[in-house]
Parts: structure tokens; C-alpha cells; sequence
């Protein structure tokens, strides 16, 4: 500089580096409080689930609270979900977790108008059927079915090919957009517990059911029993 001092930048770095605090990186899904969110008080579809909106824009959400104080399975749901970047995979707006760590702690996720699978395939196949006369290339339902069938197996390969694999490939856990696009939900968090109680379990590969591993491979069988 002016006064002929000599200042290493490397040097001068590693002090700054050194000298400045610490602060603790916070991942962009975290959310300080629910303030942002309008949430029901009435459950939708399970005790733990409530539809909501976005109190800046209206956006319907889905809040999925944590079940039975389990913060560790709401926090990998959200990590699982987070690590995908596909159309047909379930996009994440939040994660809350309580400081008491209290039943408050919550997911929040888009809201789908058609809801899943489970809701809509009654009317596709009513639909199929009373367009039995019109030719297949223009039945809506058909195009309807095949956009989901085509959906579901990109997505399939998409995890596949990213060493993911669902788990637990059933109606319920197939959202389905405005536009009947397939969008997968809940992935590789299946339980024993859950395969027991759940009405979708003729969906779910012989070796889940047994206690062993899912795989892609239960995906393949899950997927063909949907077909």
C-alpha cells in the first residue's frame, strides 16, 4: 500500500477465516414457525394429515404432522423427498420442527386437487366404460391411464438410475396433478407396522411383507400389480 507495508493475502485470509464466527448453516426447507401457514383443524384422509394454505398466495398445502413423536421418519421423509428432482416425485415447501419437539412438528407439502390414485380410479374406470363405443385413440380415460402408467415408470427409472428406489408403491401413495400427471409420495418409508394396516397391502412385494429389504425390484412387482 501508501506506507509500503506488505500484506500477504493468503495470510490475510486465513486470519479473517479464523477470526469470523461460526454460524451454524441452516438448510433452505427449515421453517422458523408455521406463521406463513393457514392450517386446518380437522384431519384430512389419516389424524395426522390437514390441509392448509400458503397465507401470501393461497396455495393449498398438505401438513403431515409427526405420528407417535417420530421426528427422525418426518425428517427422512423430507430428506428422501428433497433428494429427487423430478416432475413426478413430491415437491417440498417445509419442514418444522417443534422446539419442544411436541406433535406440532410438521411437513409441508403441495396440495393435489385429484388427491391419489385411490380417489380417482373409480371415475377412470367408470369413464372407461362409458366410452366403450368411442375408438381407443380418443377415449379420455385411456389417455388419462396411460399418462399415469407413463408417469410412474419415468419416475421408477429416474430412481433407479439415481440408486433410490420407492418402497412403498401403492394407489395411495401416487398423487395425481390438475393435468393426471402421477406424482410420487412417501418414498422407502414403509414399516412393518404400516404394511399391516394398510388396505393397499395386496400392492406390496412378497419380500416386504415378509420383513425383508425393499428394492427396486419390489417397485417392478408393485408397479405390475397397478397395471
Amino acid at each position: 500500500n501508501g506506507d509500503g507495508i506488505s500484506i500477504d493475502r493468503k495470510e490475510a485470509n486465513k486470519y479473517f477465516q479464523m477470526a469470523a464466527p461460526k454460524r451454524e448453516v441452516k438448510e433452505w426447507f427449515m421453517l422458523d414457525s408455521l406463521d406463513d401457514f393457514k392450517i386446518s383443524t380437522e384431519s384430512f384422509k389419516k389424524p395426522y394429515i390437514k390441509k392448509g394454505i400458503i397465507n401470501s398466495t393461497g396455495q393449498p398445502i398438505i401438513a403431515k404432522f409427526v405420528v407417535n413423536d417420530n421426528f427422525e421418519k418426518l425428517k427422512q421423509e423430507c430428506n428422501n423427498l428433497i433428494k429427487c428432482s423430478h416432475p413426478s416425485i413430491q415437491k417440498v415447501i417445509g419442514l418444522y420442527i417443534s422446539k419442544n419437539h411436541d406433535d406440532s412438528s410438521v411437513l409441508i407439502t403441495p396440495y393435489l386437487t385429484n388427491s391419489s390414485l385411490d380417489d380417482v380410479w373409480d371415475n377412470l374406470k367408470d369413464e372407461l366404460y362409458e366410452e366403450n363405443d368411442i375408438a381407443d385413440e380418443n377415449k379420455t380415460s385411456l389417455k388419462s391411464i396411460y399418462k399415469i402408467i407413463f408417469g410412474v415408470s419415468n419416475a421408477m427409472k429416474y430412481l433407479e438410475e439415481n440408486d433410490m428406489f420407492h418402497g412403498n408403491l401403492t394407489p395411495s401413495n401416487i398423487l395425481i396433478d390438475d393435468n393426471f400427471c402421477p406424482i410420487l409420495n412417501d418414498i422407502q418409508l414403509n414399516t412393518q407396522n404400516e404394511i399391516e394396516q394398510t388396505k393397499n397391502a395386496i400392492f406390496m412385494a412378497p419380500e416386504i411383507i415378509s420383513g425383508q429389504k425393499a428394492s427396486i425390484k419390489s417397485d417392478a412387482y408393485s408397479f405390475g400389480i397397478l397395471i
